[in-house]
């Protein structure tokens, strides 16, 4: 399996499970609340995906030390932190009747705001399977054994 294709199928995966927990364990499925408007609840559940795919997902983002994937690398690390900020601010800000909904809106809003960068490094690394000049184990490799994956490059003298 290509690298793309398998990370692709790991993120997939781990949403999967993701709200197989919030469905089956936490009840927050789909159908346990039949009034609900369907729009609002596929974006629910859409959110819900993105949080647990964006929680196995993520360190494999952030630690891609490969030269394709630094400058969305550093575009992830800039956007995390303003999401994660954004939660707070609105969840502490609202009203105590208000807090809930909007604090549980802003995790949603921001994990489904960090799918285009999963989706950007999904087209890295896809793009970058069988170019050429590139073989397993080079600084640009999109080898799944590649030893030097998760290194910092190292600087040109």
């Amino acid at each position: 399996m290509v690298e793309s294709q398998a990370v692709l199928a790991y993120y997939a995966i781990a949403g999967s499970i993701g709200l197989a927990v919030e469905w089956l364990l936490i009840g927050l499925s789909p159908w346990s609340n039949t009034s609900a408007n369907p729009v609002l609840m596929l974006v629910f559940q859409f959110g819900i995906f993105s949080f647990w795919g964006s929680v196995a997902f993520a360190p494999k983002l952030l630690m891609d030390r490969r030269a394709s994937v630094a400058q969305l690398r550093k575009w992830y690390r800039r956007c995390l932190p303003l999401g994660f900020a954004s939660i707070y601010f609105v969840t502490f800000t609202a009203s105590q009747q208000a807090r809930f909904i909007l604090g549980v809106g802003s995790v949603l809003a921001t994990f489904i705001l960090l799918n285009p960068f999963y989706f950007q490094y999904f087209r890295i690394l896809g793009r970058t399977v069988g170019t050429g000049g590139m073989s397993p184990g080079s600084r640009d490799s999109t080898a799944m054994n590649s030893s030097n994956m998760y290194e910092a490059p190292k600087k040109l003298a």
